[in-house]
């Protein structure tokens, strides 16, 4: 099922409005829609997986368990527990392929010497690139003006979980939207499949108390693209932020989820969101240059 073109336009201007926190009902007053017209469109995004219901989890509010994100490159394709200690508490482990087997994971433990902590095996593995989420940056994207804007969550609505059955609801939705699973997921669902795989009845309870209120609930529009994680550096959060725009622009991006920054001067790091294989290959596309800004794009194959 394809959207006709007038449709689309709708659509992007809904999924703004969303995302900038207003309800539905407001929606169609302000764009001068019937609020059924609203609720069908949105459907139709889902049926025709254009669609994303999507939640940020702000990882850099979390207090206790803050985590770090390290990147491991590996000379070999070697078998990944020939690298690191699985042992060690993680949150997620990604993994992409360019020149090299690259190791991408989030560690709820502090990280120093990421060879230390990880117990890397040295003749396999070698850390390129680590550090803490200081913050999280949510983007507000304008499709209609190939443009984003960077939004940060408020930390009082989205500070410390109450306890460890809070933080792991939280992780469990990081893992599940980064990237999405589905498209249109049910909450009871959700919920459920996590209650079973920790066994633990209390989980509703628990997101429904202290955790929805923590989560940023967006629509992204994703009809093309592949999940990639890349490491940004720039001089300040503003150059990034025009370089981030370039890139959607351009296309190369096509969306943005979410940017954890590791550092702020300068500024370094870590996208999620989805890139164009075929405009980040071709020569012939390109931006303007971002004087002492850097990027690398991984694109994602799979979750560890």
């Amino acid at each position: 099922m394809r959207l006709s073109y007038s449709k689309l336009h709708d659509l992007w201007r809904i999924i703004e409005l969303y995302n900038s926190g207003m309800k539905l009902k407001e929606i169609a007053q302000i764009l001068g829609l019937k609020p059924s017209y609203v609720s069908s469109l949105i459907t139709k995004g889902f049926e025709s997986e254009v669609l994303y219901k999507y939640y940020n989890v702000n990882l850099g509010a979390l207090g206790k368990h803050k985590p770090s994100f390290i990147m491991i490159e590996m000379p070999q394709k070697a078998d990944i527990l020939q690298c690191i200690d699985r042992n060690v508490r993680t949150l997620s482990l990604y993994y992409s392929y360019s020149k090299k087997p690259l190791i991408m994971m989030y560690v709820l433990e502090p990280v120093v010497i990421p060879e230390e902590v990880l117990k890397i095996n040295n003749q396999l593995c070698h850390p390129v690139f680590s550090g803490y989420i200081e913050h999280v940056v949510i983007p507000v994207e304008k499709h209609l003006e190939r443009k984003i804007i960077f939004k940060t969550p408020d930390e009082k609505s989205y500070s410390t979980v109450h306890d460890e059955i809070d933080e792991l609801i939280l992780f469990e939705a990081f893992n599940f939207f980064n990237p999405p699973v589905q498209n249109d997921v049910k909450t009871l669902e959700f919920l459920e499949n996590i209650a079973r795989k920790h066994m633990l009845e209390s989980i509703p309870f628990h997101y429904y108390k202290h955790v929805k209120d923590k989560l940023y609930p967006r629509l992204v529009y994703r009809a093309h693209g592949v999940y990639s994680l890349v490491r940004v550096a720039a001089p300040t959060l503003s150059i990034l932020n025009t370089l981030v725009n370039l890139l959607f622009k351009s296309e190369v991006l096509t969306g943005v989820d979410q940017i954890h920054i590791l550092s702020t001067h300068p500024v370094l790091a870590i996208l999620h969101g989805w890139s164009d294989p075929l405009k980040l290959n071709n020569p012939q596309v390109a931006h303007e240059p971002v004087e002492g800004a850097s990027y690398e794009v991984y694109p994602y194959i799979s979750l560890l």
